[in-house]
């Protein structure tokens, strides 16, 4: 930032995404913000904050870095990229391969997880092998689509969109984002699964719903209030599925 350049304005700020955090810009930035939050946590009322009044401007500084930096790193992997035509990405094709890349995440978790079990002579392997079943018979289109937020600990979550014609699995998904915080899954290609709440107002995805599935993998309210125009004509798979409910244990 030179010298004769405006400065950040609190009531409009924009952070250069285009360079680092460590630009004098985003630095100015990244100051202006701290002293923001430290200005709501003392002066909201709320319990929530009580804990964190107290904390240092180096710790909120600090929260606010991982929080841009993660918003950073979004941006850049969400940027279109040209094709072998040479034409650019659309927006429905960047959110499409991103879908795909988190559904091949899970898969991986759930292999990795079938191969820890059947080393171990873990008798509850089979669950993780129904559970990757699931996740293969849903596929892209029928994971929910997610939408990034920050707790009030500054902490990066994800808020699950729901799916109203699919079998409820929230937590499901909250067991399988845990396996994947092992530090064996890690590398540095990858990003750090960070936690999902449906707690709050919950939007809805915009996957449409998917015919040919087993019928415990469809919301049974959902069905029953099908038209029977479409009804009658809505695929359901022969497939004998059993629903599990699957829990782990806090010390394991």
């Amino acid at each position: 930032m030179d010298d004769d350049e405006k400065g950040p304005d609190l009531e409009d700020l924009h952070i250069d995404l285009w360079h680092k955090l460590t630009s004098n810009w985003n630095k100015a930035i990244i100051k202006l913000m701290v002293e923001v939050v430290r200005h709501y946590w003392e002066e909201d009322k709320d319990d929530k904050f009580e804990s964190l009044t107290e904390c240092s401007n180096d710790y909120i500084q600090e929260l606010v870095i991982q929080r841009l930096e993660h918003l950073r790193w979004i941006w850049r992997k969400a940027q279109p990229k040209v094709k072998e035509d040479g034409e650019v990405e659309c927006p429905s094709e960047i959110e499409e391969w991103m879908a795909i890349e988190r559904d091949n995440a899970e898969k991986e978790t759930l292999q990795w997880m079938i191969s820890i079990k059947k080393d171990q002579g873990a008798k509850d392997r089979f669950i993780w092998e129904w559970l990757l079943h699931v996740i293969e018979l849903l596929g892209e289109g029928g994971m929910s689509s997610d939408e990034s937020e920050v707790d009030a600990a500054g902490q990066v979550v994800y808020r699950v969109n729901a799916m109203p014609w699919r079998q409820e699995m929230s937590k499901e998904m909250e067991i399988l984002n845990a396996q994947r915080k092992d530090a064996h899954l890690f590398s540095k290609k990858g990003s750090k699964p960070l936690r999902r709440t449906q707690r709050g107002d919950v939007g809805e995805s915009r996957h449409p719903e998917i015919q040919g599935l087993p019928k415990i993998l469809y919301d049974q309210e959902w069905l029953k209030g099908l038209p029977h125009i479409i009804k009658d004509d809505f695929e359901i798979s022969k497939e004998k599925l059993n629903w599990m409910k699957i829990w782990i244990d806090d010390d394991e």
